[in-house]
């Protein structure tokens, strides 16, 4: 007697608590991707990525099976089943060559292609894992699914040559991305050109910078060829990072005794909170209205400046407008690069107050944005420490 199975796609979960991550985005069910074997899986149980073991014999996607429930399983510890979530569209088989023996499963392992099984295998359990605070601290997101990492987990990802985000709050750090001349993954995507740099400067700001000897990690600068290409990129924005650090330090100057302004000081304070709030009105309209506020009543007081005013942009400027604009405003334009080009490992270096999981994070807006926009998004690999 014939025994009915369902397809899996892309978000299906397995019996274990985990998740498909991935699959096939030019071939869906209902526009979810569908999952083949050697798609990746994680586990309710252990950390890392896992992978589909087994699939549909005569239902092949690019030369992979189909994943399917009688078929398939996790190659996770648990060795768990899945649980379809379309049950519009199935498959029959006789009743006796389901995947429930270990013959079965053993066969399944054997008959995967060498092409897609390339790689270190990812299987591993938290608790074989040895402290090293050189890995530590890593998350994975996988669209908006979070997982913490461990070492073996952590180096499943960082030796694997699979385009990946990793953004680590070392933004304030000379140099920054200390931590990856030790991912060979990493090193990988350099000596192929399919590595991008985003660094917390101005152009201009990096323009100086990348001129004194240490501006980045020597493995990055060992190719003369290495500043001819357009691998690096200063994200901060150019405008308002001047006119914001100006305000801020001329404030600084005039908090202890509230002095009131020259006319030459509060000439040049109104031109720089006009270019400071009409960039924050793309994004923070509010927040812009609420800038040119403050901004007017100093630069029409008579006598010593208002201590409120004064203190409200110090706020903003402090905080604020990195979590409400700065924040969202990188997230955005970073989600529509890797959407273009999702082939890319890149490397965003920011410092780590904009990675507070409080205050509107970075890493967690764009894992947002690229779930929206892309029905396999990669993996971003997070890390707040400004150390390594």
């Amino acid at each position: 007697m014939p025994v009915t199975g369902y397809y899996l796609v892309q978000g299906d979960k397995t019996t274990c608590g985990g998740r498909i991550t991935t699959g096939a985005e030019d071939h869906t069910l209902f526009d979810k991707p569908v999952a083949r074997e050697q798609d990746s899986v994680t586990c309710g149980k252990y950390v890392g990525l896992y992978r589909i073991a087994g699939g549909i014999d005569n239902d092949t996607i690019h030369g992979r099976r189909m994943a399917g429930t009688l078929d398939s399983y996790s190659t996770c510890p648990c060795k768990a089943r899945f649980i379809p979530s379309m049950m519009q569209d199935t498959y029959e088989k006789s009743s006796g060559s389901g995947i429930a023996t270990n013959a079965a499963e053993e066969k399944a392992e054997a008959t995967v292609s060498p092409a897609v099984t390339a790689g270190p295998e990812p299987c591993v359990s938290a608790e074989a894992d040895k402290p090293d605070e050189q890995l530590s601290g890593w998350l994975a997101y996988y669209g908006t699914d979070m997982q913490p990492l461990k070492n073996l987990a952590f180096r499943s990802f960082v030796d694997s040559d699979v385009p990946k985000v990793i953004i680590a709050g070392d933004g304030h750090r000379k140099p920054p991305f200390i931590y990856s001349q030790h991912m060979p993954g990493v090193l990988s995507a350099f000596s192929k050109g399919k590595l991008r740099l985003y660094v917390e400067y101005t152009q201009s700001g990096w323009s100086l910078r990348n001129k004194t000897p240490g501006a980045l990690p020597p493995y990055l600068t060992q190719k003369k060829s290495f500043f001819k290409k357009d691998i690096v990129t200063p994200w901060e924005n150019e405008v308002m990072g001047e006119s914001s650090t100006a305000i801020y330090e001329k404030l600084i100057e005039k908090i202890g005794g509230l002095t009131p302004l020259t006319a030459a000081e509060a000439k040049k304070l109104k031109l720089q909170g006009q270019q400071f709030a009409d960039g924050l009105n793309a994004i923070t309209p509010d927040l812009a209205v609420t800038v040119r506020k403050h901004i007017n009543n100093l630069v029409a007081a008579a006598g010593p400046l208002p201590e409120q005013d004064v203190m409200a942009l110090v706020s903003i400027i402090s905080g604020q407008w990195r979590d409400l604009f700065v924040n969202e405003d990188l997230a955005e334009r970073l989600a529509e690069e890797i959407t273009k080009a999702p082939d890319l490992t890149r490397l965003i270096s920011i410092g780590d107050a904009h990675l507070d999981d409080n205050n509107n994070p970075f890493h967690i807006l764009l894992a947002e944005k690229l779930s929206k926009r892309m029905k396999s998004p990669p993996v971003i690999l997070v890390n707040k420490r400004s150390e390594f």
